[in-house]
C-alpha cells in the first residue's frame, strides 16, 4: 500500500477489493507497483535536498555505481570552514600604506 503512490495506474485505486477477488490479478498489479517504486527509487530527480544517493548495477561481471544528489552532502566533513574578510585597516609606516586582515 504505501509503494502505490509511485504507480500512476494504480495510486488512486483501492486494492483490497482486487486481493480479496484474485489474487493473479493482484500479483499482475503488485509487480506494476513493485516496478513503478524501483524505477521511482533510481530517479535523480527524487533525491532530496541535502542527500547523496548510491546507485548500483552490475554490466559485465563489472559493478558501477553513479551518485546522485548534492555532493556536498557527504563530502562537507572534509571541507575547510569559510573565512571572510570582516575589515581591512590601513596604516602608515614610512610613507606607506599597509593593508592587514584582522
Amino acid at each position: 500500500m504505501p509503494l502505490k503512490q509511485h504507480s500512476k495506474e494504480f495510486a488512486k485505486s483501492d486494492l483490497r477489493a482486487v486481493s480479496v477477488a484474485d489474487r493473479d490479478v493482484f500479483a499482475t498489479v503488485e509487480d506494476n507497483i513493485y516496478a513503478a517504486a524501483a524505477d521511482a527509487a533510481r530517479n535523480p530527480a527524487t533525491v532530496p535536498a541535502g542527500h547523496l544517493r548510491a546507485i548500483s548495477e552490475t554490466r559485465g561481471g563489472h559493478t558501477y555505481t553513479r551518485y546522485y544528489g548534492q555532493p556536498k552532502a557527504s563530502l562537507s566533513d572534509f571541507m575547510p570552514s569559510g573565512r571572510r574578510v570582516k575589515r581591512i585597516n590601513e596604516i602608515s609606516e614610512g610613507g606607506r600604506k599597509v593593508l592587514y586582515e584582522r
